[in-house]
């Protein structure tokens, strides 16, 4: 964990998903009731039942500012329904 603005951030961890009956993926596509649409850029905080999805085409330019407002606390994540 890094800290960012006095504050530790969790470790962040990626997963991808190249085939379609990847199940990791698709438990946490579920998880997070988000549908079939892909690619996605998501980030999700299960402790905190939080989700950030970016939107747009995701580039590695994509991926890398979302990593950098996220370590400035710049997202506006949204809360998981139950």
């Amino acid at each position: 964990a890094s800290k960012t603005q006095g504050k530790e951030l969790p470790e962040l961890n990626f997963f991808y998903e190249i085939e379609d009956e990847n199940e990791i993926a698709e438990s946490l596509r579920m998880y997070a009731q988000l549908g079939d649409a892909k690619p996605l850029l998501v980030l999700l905080d299960i402790p905190e039942r939080q989700i950030y999805v970016a939107e747009g085409t995701i580039t590695k330019a994509t991926v890398q500012q979302t990593i950098t407002d996220y370590k400035a606390d710049k997202l506006a994540f949204k809360t998981l329904r139950a």
